[in-house]
């Protein structure tokens, strides 16, 4: 038997793999300059306290200044008073009472979103839950109106 040679292996020319799509993210708006808020995210221990070292500094508290705390339903508001209820701790940390904690759905551990607004001089307290719903609708929205482009 007659051997034959055979052809080197050249694999098949490879076309080049379109790029993909550009994804298209909503983007937020960025406003120049202060506009009064600062943002602190911070754990609530096991006391029931929580708070911002910065955020609450900034803010010109000092430990054993007197604050009242105000509910609603997205969060709790904290704006100090020389008659208030509470005292404000050694670590500048504000007393979140039991009450509070389970009307707004705040386990130990849970994350907070501390909102600090110095024109007015208070501290807003969030779940994170909310925050987080209220972002995932907005990229929802700016989503919707960007894929419809």
């Amino acid at each position: 038997m007659k051997q034959q040679a055979v052809p080197l292996f050249i694999p098949p020319a490879v076309r080049p793999r379109s790029a993909p799509e550009a994804q298209r993210f909503p983007v937020l708006p960025i406003r120049r300059g202060d506009n009064g808020l600062d943002v602190a995210v911070s754990r609530i221990d096991h006391s029931g306290r929580v708070g911002d070292r910065h955020l609450i500094g900034d803010l010109g508290w000092q430990a054993g200044d007197c604050y009242n705390l105000t509910v609603s339903p997205d969060g709790a508001t904290v704006s100090m008073d020389p008659s208030g209820d509470y005292r404000m701790d050694l670590r500048r940390h504000v007393f979140l009472p039991v009450a509070t904690r389970q009307l707004l759905g705040i386990d130990v551990g849970d994350r907070l979103v501390l909102v600090a607004c110095r024109e007015q001089n208070r501290l807003t307290i969030h779940p994170v839950a909310l925050v987080t719903e209220l972002l995932r609708r907005h990229y929802a929205t700016a989503s919707a109106v960007n894929h419809g482009r």
